[in-house]
């Protein structure tokens, strides 16, 4: 579907002079006009999540310490999967618990 929105569509669109509550545009314009007592306020969150990505670009993406542990204790046959573990850390991750 398509809204056509051109002056020559609906010709109310392309007036100037009138607009709602039959006020003139420059008064409208004059209304909507920025006030010397407006202010723009941003919050500090910015900052602190500036200052969290920071600190996340500080830890290395992989942990090489931990892979080799794991290189170790898969070569030397003593890494044991816990299947329970496994389903419970899945469960977590989707916000179930296992009874």
């Amino acid at each position: 579907m398509r809204i056509d929105l051109s002056p020559s569509a609906m010709p109310e669109l392309g007036r100037s002079s009138d607009a709602v509550g039959g006020t003139k545009s420059a008064d409208v314009t004059r209304a909507a006009a920025p006030n010397a007592d407006d202010v723009a306020q941003l919050s500090s969150g910015s900052d602190a999540v500036a200052k969290l990505k920071m600190q996340l670009d500080t830890v290395p993406e992989v942990r090489q310490q931990r892979v080799e542990a794991l290189k170790q204790a898969i070569g030397d046959g003593t890494y044991r999967i816990s299947p329970h573990a496994v389903a419970t850390a899945m469960l977590a991750d989707a916000g179930l618990h296992l009874g």
